[in-house]
C-alpha cells in the first residue's frame, strides 16, 4: 500500500495580506489567532496552490504591500514512494523532497486579470 505524500513545508509570499511566512506543518495543525491576523487567508493561500483553474485567484490575492519578490505559494513534500520518485525523476532534490511553486501575476488582460503559473 503506498502512503500519501507528505506536506514538509509551506511558504507563502506576497499573497493578500501575508508579506512572508514559512510554515512547517504537522500531521494535524490548528491555526490559532485573533481575528484578523490571517488565519484564513494561510488557508486561502493553500487553495490557490492547490486548485489548478486559472480562475482560482482573483485580484485581492495580491499583497497590497507586495515587494518585488512576486507573489507566490511554495510547498515542499517528502515521503515520496519509490515509484514517485521515478515518475518524478527529474524533480526530485538531493533531499529526496519536491519542491513546488505556484505563482501569481496581474496581468494587463481584462478578461483575466490574475495569472498563475506552477513551476518546480
Amino acid at each position: 500500500m503506498l502512503l500519501p505524500v507528505r506536506l514538509n513545508k509551506v511558504e507563502i509570499r506576497n499573497f493578500r495580506s501575508i508579506q512572508h511566512l514559512v510554515l512547517s506543518p504537522k500531521e494535524v495543525t490548528t491555526l490559532i489567532g485573533k481575528n484578523n491576523c490571517g488565519k484564513s487567508n494561510i488557508l486561502r493561500a493553500l487553495q490557490f496552490f492547490f486548485t489548478a483553474s486559472a480562475k482560482s485567484a482573483v485580484v485581492e490575492d495580491v499583497c497590497k504591500f507586495a515587494d518585488d519578490t512576486g507573489t507566490w505559494v511554495e510547498c515542499t513534500f517528502d515521503d515520496l514512494s519509490d515509484p514517485e520518485k521515478d515518475e518524478l525523476g527529474k524533480y526530485v532534490r538531493h533531499d529526496q523532497t519536491i519542491r513546488v511553486r505556484r505563482k501569481l501575476g496581474v496581468c494587463p488582460s481584462n478578461q483575466f486579470p490574475i495569472a498563475s503559473t506552477f513551476s518546480g
